[in-house]
C-alpha cells in the first residue's frame, strides 16, 4: 500500500530574480492531518490548513463519517440532488446505473454529517486492474458549509491507497466541451 503525500515546493531565486533551484518537501497527508488536528489553541477550537488559493487542505472531521456502502439508491439520490441544485444534467438514470453495475465492478461511498444525514456520495467504476474512475460524486446543497467534498475526496484517496489501485481518474472537468471552472478549481485543490 502506498502513502498519500502532499508536496510543497517553492522556487529559489538569486538576487536578480532568476530561479536557480526548486526546494520541495514531501509530507504524509495522514501525518499532516494528525499534526493539524492536534492544534487546539482554545477549548472547543480547532485548526485548519488552507492553500494559497483558499481551499481547505486539512479540516477536522466535525463528526463526519465516510463509509463504503451497497445502498445505490441513497448514493444516487445525493448525486441527483447535487446535479439538480447546480443545474447540471445527470446523464445516467438510476436504472442505467443499476444495469451497469451488473457488468462493471463499482464502489459506492457515503459521507454523513454528525447527525448521520447523508451529505455527499461517490460512485466509482473499476475500469481495469488497478484503475478506477469517479463516475459521479457530489454533495447536498444544504451541506456546502461543511465542505464534505474535500473530506470525501480525501477519504476516497485514502481508501484506494490501501488497495491495489494505482490510478484514480477523477473524471472530466467540462460540460458540452466547455470548462467548468469551479470543478477545475476543486480538482486542482485536491491534487
Amino acid at each position: 500500500a502506498g502513502i498519500m503525500m502532499c508536496t510543497y515546493s517553492v522556487p529559489l531565486t538569486n538576487a536578480t530574480g532568476k530561479v536557480y533551484a526548486v526546494l520541495t518537501a514531501d509530507v504524509s497527508l495522514a501525518d499532516m492531518t494528525e499534526r493539524i488536528a492536534a492544534i487546539c489553541p482554545y477549548p472547543q477550537s480547532y485548526a485548519v490548513m488552507i492553500s494559497c488559493a483558499g481551499n481547505y487542505l486539512v479540516l477536522p472531521p466535525q463528526g463526519r463519517t465516510f463509509e463504503r456502502t451497497e445502498d445505490l439508491d441513497t448514493v444516487y439520490d445525493v448525486i441527483r440532488r447535487n446535479r439538480a441544485s447546480r443545474g447540471f444534467p445527470l446523464r445516467m438514470t438510476l436504472e442505467a446505473v443499476r444495469a451497469t453495475l451488473g457488468i462493471v465492478k463499482a464502489d459506492l461511498f457515503l459521507t454523513r454529517d454528525a447527525a448521520g444525514t447523508q451529505v455527499a456520495s461517490a460512485l466509482i467504476y473499476h475500469l481495469a486492474k488497478g484503475i478506477v474512475r469517479v463516475i459521479y460524486w457530489g454533495n447536498t446543497e444544504e451541506s456546502v458549509a461543511l465542505r464534505p467534498m474535500n473530506y470525501t475526496a480525501y477519504k476516497v484517496f485514502e481508501h484506494y491507497a490501501s488497495t491495489d489501485v494505482r490510478l484514480i481518474d477523477i473524471g472530466q472537468s467540462t460540460e458540452n466541451s466547455l470548462p467548468n471552472f469551479g470543478l477545475c478549481d476543486f480538482k486542482q485543490a485536491i491534487g
